[in-house]
């Protein structure tokens, strides 16, 4: 999928996405959101797939570039 094509995704994957910024692992994720780190794990899968990417890194570059995070952490 051509990144500047990608769906919007749901409020909850962008809070996801903002928190990959701030936080080193998946484990403080899912304390913060109060879910398991296989949920957690999952659900970044699936935003990767949604924006057509095989990293984690790339899933970032291809959230920023479509104006859905920010470089700035979130608290």
């Amino acid at each position: 999928m051509d990144v500047l094509h990608a769906r919007p995704i749901s409020e909850e994957d962008l809070e996801l996405l903002a928190l990959l910024v701030t936080y080193p692992s998946d484990e403080p994720i899912a304390r913060h959101l109060q879910v398991s780190v296989r949920t957690v794990r999952r659900r970044i899968a699936r935003i990767m797939e949604l924006l057509g990417v095989q990293n984690r890194f790339a899933a970032g570059v291809a959230a920023a570039q479509l104006g859905w995070v920010s470089h700035r952490p979130y608290r």
